[in-house]
């Protein structure tokens, strides 16, 4: 099996888009340059926040081009696949566009697969894909034996903080990456490999010191780091507008990402002025 090697902070890249609808492809290299400058060890392209769930193939391998042409460090690609079939056209037109790991999550739309069904379809990826293939959890329905199989490299655990606790007791152990936005903290404190969220693309300079703090041994600093990351994140974690809201917080840094498809491109001037408060008190108590 391919190993999976990739450790640290891994943001879940913002696709930005215009207001048709289509790539902006000099908006998502210039993030992925930011991104990169800020000190990210890797990115991930698609996850539930990139809103490439439903995308072609050849659209998928578009945008993990794009950001695989913008930067020297791994570039990881998160399919949410329907079938089998949906699933390997998404991994090939990926791998085929440089990603360095491919991270799949289990069916979500109307009806989930038990373990044995999860198995078939991570078999058929594990035939055709040579490169490190991960679960993305983000459904939480695989239950936690599936992360001692030999069909994954590891196990991107994106809810549910006891299941997290759990894949980290495992033996022998798969690398995790924690997912829960508002717990990369307790993630590293936990032993994680990495984190791969949404947050981390939107305040990665604060998320690359959460890690190097926990990495050092500096745990009050990790804890105020930690403290600010989940204030803000209780700003932005609104399911109905949670991609209008990270876009909006990421542009009133200096870091535009374009607009949400249609129709989750609208943000109430309510929800501007709660996320613009939250980031202004932020700064007030940094200074």
């Amino acid at each position: 099996m391919p190993e999976f090697a990739i450790r640290g902070v891994i943001p879940a890249v913002l696709t930005p888009f215009a207001q048709d609808g289509a790539l902006d492809t000099a908006l998502l290299q210039a993030e992925v340059a930011a991104l990169d400058s800020a000190g990210v060890d890797a990115f991930c392209i698609g996850s539930v926040v990139g809103e490439t769930v439903g995308s072609a193939p050849a659209e998928f391998g578009r945008i993990c081009g794009a950001a695989s042409a913008a930067t020297r460090k791994p570039v990881l690609a998160a399919i949410y696949p329907d079938s089998t079939v949906e699933g390997l056209h998404l991994a090939d037109a990926a791998v085929s566009a440089g990603a360095a790991a491919v991270l799949l999550a289990q069916p979500h739309y109307l009806f989930q697969p038990d373990v044995y069904g999860l198995e078939e379809l991570f078999l058929a990826l594990r035939r055709y894909v040579r490169v490190p293939l991960l679960l993305s959890n983000s459904v939480c329905s695989a239950p936690v034996p599936f992360a001692e199989s030999v069909l994954i490299d590891g196990v991107h655990q994106a809810c549910d903080a006891q299941l997290l606790a759990d894949l980290l007791c495992v033996q022998p152990r798969l690398p995790v990456l924690g997912g829960i936005d508002d717990l990369m903290y307790i993630a590293f404190l936990l032993g994680a490999e990495g984190a791969m969220t949404s947050l981390a693309a939107v305040f990665p300079d604060d998320s690359v010191s959460l890690y190097a703090a926990v990495r050092g041994q500096e745990y009050e600093r990790a804890r105020r780091i930690h403290e600010k990351l989940t204030r803000v994140w209780r700003s932005l974690n609104y399911p109905d507008d949670l991609l209008a809201r990270l876009k909006f917080a990421s542009a009133a840094q200096g870091r535009p990402a374009g607009i949400p498809r249609s129709p989750y491109d609208a943000l109430p001037p309510s929800a501007q002025a709660e996320v613009t408060a939250a980031l202004a008190a932020e700064r007030e108590l940094r200074a």
